[in-house]
């Protein structure tokens, strides 16, 4: 077994023992089952974090 990825669940299904709900983070050891996952579309990769700082030019004129 690889190392463990971590996903992001986009639909609501059983895993390890209990019901896992969508936007809930996860942790799959088995690159097999995590590709099955995420062609299943229960999972999907995490987005990388978004800044949530806005630039001066993004800001609504006032």
């Amino acid at each position: 077994m690889g190392a463990t990825q971590t996903y992001e669940v986009a639909v609501a299904f059983p895993f390890a023992g209990r019901l896992r709900h969508a936007g809930e983070t996860i942790e799959v050891a088995d690159p097999k089952h995590a590709r099955l996952l995420v062609l299943l579309g229960k999972i999907r990769e995490l987005a990388p974090k978004r800044s949530t700082y806005k630039r001066r030019d993004m800001r609504p004129e006032g």
